[in-house]
């Protein structure tokens, strides 16, 4: 190993002696540092790569570098001062502690338990006390984080025969973030809120940027935003064949292209995993040495990937990046102010599509409509084949090498061959017996190296226990992906036909939805900051955990939900969602959605989710749907300042008040043709709406004579106001009440269109 590497990666195991301290009860003589230095020493040690340079990780880990001291010292900073002693506190979520002034905080504590990440929701726990009171079980404490740290020494052992320092790096930090990101970093005299994983690639990339930089502003942050993801996805899906197909294969497109292009800058700058903050959703933020070199690099990788986006999506994306140089301390204690000048520097640069390429672009490669046409029908069939295989794949192999006769290897390869970078994905070595027969197959290719990412299952070390079996360096990660869609008995996809039938066989239609998170600009402008002198709450571990957060549930626990209720996702991540499903599993798809989200959130109101869906036949266009839906969304978002709104059936209400209304379709369902007629339902939509002109306001000299319509409407079905004091409540006079003799009755009126169109649905026959 190289002295960079060593310092690196001492730096990321600097603290690492923290989870094996609080996996035990309280010895004389064990702290952190000597436990971190044991496990270094007899598990790490074990590994090929490492084994002969152990004795300077432990130096490096002990923090005897310089720079990696400092980096330590500057990261501590980040955390906030607490009087309370409680060192084997569990982590507190960073959910709870978002506040944009919608709705006050709740007091209670939400903290997580220290198991390892699954593909499972994992809702943070509501201790019911407030942070002065709060109060928990060392004991209990201390036994989970044993369970999991015995589980981290297992996993470890299956990195033994790497020999390779990148595939190790990148390995090693997805076992990190497995079972450190509900570690806490710090628990004495620290608000607990930030993880071990979080502090440890903080310090990791700082001690870089001190080492390397080469003026007194120690950082370079460089975010990249790709332009035209939506446009790309959506537009002219209609007109092309196998839609659901196509539509699946382009939003998996994007998240590839993502990865690919944020890891192309770490290869180039010659940096680690660590140092790329967040990525997702067509954004990426890294964290880089500021120097002339690395300057000069990122300008020239930029103009490469521009042209690479340019040739093969023929001018459809392409990448805007902005740079900034901040100091060290300023990125740790003033991360918003860093972060507004790299977002505000990248913005500048939207309106100059491909400026940095414009005059070659041109020059170099005049305009040939038969060369565009070839382009278009090879990015379609990559598009189809990401499509047809995603939903059978546990797997997807990332291949880095300089050799193009991989795309002759492998049919199913989806290549970036100007940076040397391809993707493998097949449903044909979803085993690990197939997997192996493929890594094997690529001794024929010299590769750079190969990381193994597990699709949506966090157990994905032991696919390299055999890696000395390989000619090349192969590592594994992995990666959650919202990508669930229902199948039949054989795996095949379910088309939109066969979907809409699904609960709803009598009058087949699809449902669309399309919901993502309120105001996510203020939460990640303002929603962490500080609320006096003492504290420093917006801080960069801060912010990347509650990326990483929102992002881990519109990729990974997504995938329950949609499964459970057999609901098809054409685009999930970062904080929004589009999904289909017949009109029925839509409904309770959104429903639990909501519910979820909320309870992960920590109840917190001001993180909140809007939705708008909407009902079409399965042939109708899906990108024309994708439109409306998205009209629906935005009248939600609108129908209230504080939004947290569905409309649904066009009519926006609060999600509480959706639940309330549906609750009452189906109660009314359950009566129709045994107490009701259907055409009665017809009778009361038909004069409620009446009190409302075409823009849906109110006319107030209409209620006072529907009211008398409806109160002749009932009487004629035997409900009076006599009736309803004596007879028992049934659900029939418990909704002549709503009509009749509830306050607000404009507001009733107007949101009816929910129940009575969701029992006119469920009623309807084809013929």
């Amino acid at each position: 190993m190289t002295e960079r590497q060593i310092n690196y990666l001492g730096a990321l195991l600097h603290d690492i002696g923290k989870f094996k301290w609080r996996a035990q009860s309280h010895k004389a003589g064990d702290d952190h540092e000597k436990l971190g230095e044991e496990f270094i020493r007899e598990y790490l040690g074990k590994i090929e790569l490492l084994k002969n340079d152990i004795e300077k990780i432990i130096y490096a880990a002990n923090r005897y570098a310089h720079k990696i001291k400092i980096s330590d010292e500057i990261a501590s900073q980040e955390r906030q001062p607490d009087e309370i002693k409680g060192p084997r506190r569990p982590l507190f979520s960073i959910l709870q502690r978002v506040n944009i002034n919608k709705e006050k905080l709740n007091d209670n504590v939400y903290y997580y338990r220290p198991y390892p990440l699954k593909l499972k929701i994992d809702f943070p726990i509501d201790s019911k006390l407030q942070y002065d009171c709060f109060d928990f079980n060392e004991e209990e404490i201390i036994t989970d984080h044993s369970e999991s740290w015995n589980m981290f020494i297992e996993e470890i052992k299956n990195l033994k025969n790497i020999r390779n320092f990148k595939v190790f790096i990148e390995t090693f930090y997805d076992v990190l973030h497995k079972y450190t990101a509900r570690v806490l970093s710090a628990g004495y005299k620290s608000y607990p809120d930030i993880s071990l994983f979080d502090h440890s690639r903080i310090v990791a990339s700082l001690s870089i940027c001190y080492n390397e930089c080469d003026n007194n502003k120690e950082c370079m942050l460089i975010y990249g935003d790709i332009s035209g993801i939506q446009n790309y996805i959506y537009n002219d899906i209609y007109s092309k064949e196998k839609i659901a197909k196509k539509l699946r294969g382009r939003s998996f497109y994007v998240s590839l292209l993502s990865n690919t292009i944020s890891r192309y800058f770490i290869d180039e700058l010659e940096l680690y995993i660590p140092n790329l903050l967040y990525e997702g959703g067509g954004h990426f933020l890294i964290l880089a040495p500021n120097n002339k070199i690395n300057k000069e690099k990122v300008k020239k990788i930029e103009e490469k990937i521009n042209r690479m986006l340019y040739e093969k999506f023929t001018g459809k994306l392409h990448l805007i990046l902005g740079t900034t140089e901040e100091y060290a301390e300023d990125v740790i204690n003033k991360f918003n102010i860093c972060f507004k000048n790299v977002k505000n520097i990248t913005e500048l640069f939207k309106m100059k599509k491909y400026h940095s390429i414009f005059e070659k672009l041109f020059s170099d490669n005049p305009i040939n409509i038969f060369d565009i046409e070839n382009k278009v029908s090879k990015l379609d069939n990559e598009e189809e084949l990401i499509g047809s295989h995603l939903p059978k794949s546990n797997y997807i192999i990332e291949i880095y090498t300089k050799d193009n006769n991989i795309l002759n290897a492998f049919d199913n390869i989806i290549g970036f061959s100007e940076i040397n970078k391809y993707w493998l994905l097949s449903n044909d070595f979803n085993d690990k017996g197939k997997l192996n027969k493929i890594l094997l197959e690529l001794n024929k290719i010299k590769c750079d190296y190969i990381i193994v990412n597990r699709i949506n299952d966090t157990d994905f070390v032991d696919v390299i226990s055999n890696s000395n079996l390989y000619d090349n360096p192969i590592g594994a990660k992995f990666k959650f992906i919202g990508s669930y869609v229902p199948v039949d008995k054989n795996k095949n996809p379910l088309s939109f036909e066969e979907l809409a039938k699904m609960n709803s066989e009598n009058y087949p239609l699809l449902g669309i939805a399309r919901m993502d998170v309120d105001s996510l600009g203020a939460i990640f402008a303002f929603g962490l900051l500080e609320e006096n002198d003492k504290e420093i709450k917006y801080t960069i571990s801060r912010i990347a955990s509650l990326s990483r957060e929102l992002d881990t549930f519109f990729t990974g626990y997504i995938n329950i939900i949609a499964k459970k209720n057999n609901v098809y996702i054409a685009y999930s991540g970062g904080d929004d969602l589009f999904v289909v499903g017949s009109w029925i599993n839509i409904l309770e798809f959104v429903k639990e959605v909501q519910n979820s989200f909320t309870e992960y959130v920590c109840h917190n109101g001001n993180i909140t989710i809007s939705c708008g869906v909407v009902f079409t036949k399965h042939n109708f266009p899906i990108a024309n749907s994708s439109q409306l839906a998205g009209i629906e969304e935005k009248r939600a978002k609108d129908c209230d300042d504080n939004q947290n709104s569905i409309s649904v059936f066009f009519t926006p209400v609060k999600w509480h008040a959706f639940y309330e209304l549906l609750d009452i379709g189906k109660d009314i369902f359950k009566i129709v043709n045994k107490q009701l007629p259907r055409s009665f339902i017809h009778k009361l939509l038909e004069l409620t709406q009446e009190c409302f002109d075409n823009k849906g306001r109110v006319k107030a000299n209409m209620i006072f004579k529907v009211k008398s319509r409806l109160h002749y409407a009932f009487a004629r079905r035997g409900i009076d106001y006599k009736e309803i004091q004596i007879r028992e409540k049934q659900f029939l006079t418990t909704l002549a009440e709503y009509f009749l003799y509830k306050d607000n009755a404009d507001k009733f009126f107007k949101n009816f269109r929910i129940p009575a169109s969701y029992v006119i649905y469920k009623t309807r026959k084809l013929n």
